[in-house]
């Protein structure tokens, strides 16, 4: 965002500076900056645990644990699915914002 802030104080910047080299140039206000940010997919549930939960991974290897999260825990869609190793993994992101891997086997969609 600040890069954002950055470029709109610039054009305005150039504008004032244009109108004082060019008293009579029409003021010309900044084309209109859209920030596109990645929106979080849709949520799901961890399930399937038999009430155990399920360890978020770094990358979608079993053995590469992050840390556990409890059965119930509502997690972001965050990137797109794969297989690897014969699981499917979901790309997720947590509430504190951690984005990692979960097998989606022990997911369901959120209600």
């Amino acid at each position: 965002m600040a890069g954002a802030a950055t470029v709109l104080a610039l054009l305005g910047v150039a504008n004032l500076l244009g109108q004082l080299a060019h008293p009579s140039a029409p003021v010309v206000p900044p084309p209109a900056i859209r920030v596109v940010t990645e929106s979080s997919g849709p949520a799901v549930t961890v399930a399937n645990t038999e009430g155990v939960g399920v360890y978020l991974r770094a990358t979608p290897n079993l053995d590469d644990f992050l840390y556990p999260v409890s059965e119930g825990a509502e997690l972001q869609i965050a990137g797109a699915d794969l297989w690897a190793d014969g699981v499917h993994w979901l790309q997720v992101e947590d509430s504190s914002g951690t984005r990692a891997w979960v097998p989606a086997a022990y997911t369901s969609l959120a209600s």
